[in-house]
């Protein structure tokens, strides 16, 4: 949490019972209209380069899509059990626009304006990332060998 007093930004609000729409698996999803965000039912998540929506969901689901994002290991000690609205814009910055295939566009970088993906998570959802050293899994590859013919 950011905040001593443990409230959370405006960003992360906690979902009321009843409010999301449920996914019916007998229909197919609304088409999406142009310029605007495809629609999210109740447990879904989005989340690009710039931005994370999510309606209905622990803040657990968000950890390894922020994790693959900024190529680290994170561990949720929140605490927070509840399901959340969750909404996040930042700028990406050159470590994230790395992960990127490279003909694909790359969208601008942090700049004096935008807020970084670490200050949002501050500003705009009352988290925060803190490094710390602990173990991890790794995985070791001890040997190669190319294939034999059948």
């Amino acid at each position: 949490m950011a905040r001593k007093d443990g409230k959370l930004g405006a960003g992360l609000a906690e979902s009321k019972e009843g409010v999301c729409t449920q996914p019916d698996p007998n229909k197919l999803p609304p088409p999406r209209e142009p310029g605007k965000a495809p629609t999210l039912f109740c447990g879904q998540m989005m989340m690009s380069l710039n931005h994370l929506s999510a309606v209905g969901v622990p803040v657990e689901n968000m950890i390894p899509m922020l994790s693959r994002l900024l190529g680290r290991t994170i561990i949720d000690k929140t605490g927070l059990t509840a399901k959340f609205d969750i909404k996040m814009d930042w700028t990406p910055d050159e470590s994230q626009t790395i992960q990127l295939p490279p003909d694909a566009p790359k969208p601008a970088v942090s700049d004096a304006t935008g807020s970084s993906i670490f200050t949002a998570l501050q500003e705009q959802l009352g988290l925060k990332l803190e490094s710390q050293k602990g173990p991890v899994e790794i995985f070791i590859v001890e040997r190669a060998e190319k294939p034999s013919e059948n």
